[in-house]
């Protein structure tokens, strides 16, 4: 008793947070940088070329190409390549930036902070403060001397370990 209606998908290319930053000015951050597939490394390549580098979006079928504000600034963070499942960013990209070394904290009062804001985001009045960081630096020690997980591999205890344990106890504090 109807007619069939067709359904028409149109697909339009968007512009990502790259081009909008070089167009505008803004600064962006790409966190784990390492972690970004080859295609997307090589688009950089051309954008930190020169003081003026330029790309084109052949991906949306033109040739028009992207001008870099003169206030666009590339930032860019990653973990060592030699962290699990990461890689080295390949050395002529690499030498486009400046790099810093950020070494891991393991002074207590950073430590406590962590704790105590992760503690205080849960409204958790009398928090094991202490006792976490104990803990938390003991099996860092212990890892480097006799722990092994179940593959016979030292396990490696990093500010990420502690931080997503604070995070499963964010989700499992409401349970109980």
């Amino acid at each position: 008793t109807g007619k069939a209606s067709k359904a028409h998908f149109s697909f339009s290319f968007i512009e990502g947070i790259l081009v909008q930053a070089m167009r505008e000015g803004k600064w962006l951050l790409i966190d784990e940088i390492n972690l970004a597939p080859s295609e997307a490394l090589e688009k950089l390549f051309a954008v930190l070329d020169s003081k003026t580098g330029t790309f084109s979006l052949t991906e949306r079928g033109d040739t028009e190409t992207i001008q870099r504000h003169p206030g666009f600034r590339l930032f860019a963070a990653m973990n060592p390549g030699t962290d699990a499942g990461k890689k080295e960013l390949p050395a002529n990209l690499r030498s486009r930036f400046t790099e810093f070394y950020v070494p891991e904290s393991l002074a207590r009062e950073d430590l406590e902070h962590i704790v105590r804001f992760a503690f205080k985001s849960m409204s958790v009045d009398n928090a094991p403060t202490a006792a976490l960081v104990d803990f938390y630096l003991h099996a860092k020690q212990q890892s480097k001397e006799r722990l092994y997980d179940c593959a016979g591999q030292k396990p490696h205890y990093s500010l990420r370990t502690l931080c997503r344990t604070l995070e499963y106890i964010l989700k499992a504090v409401p349970i109980y």
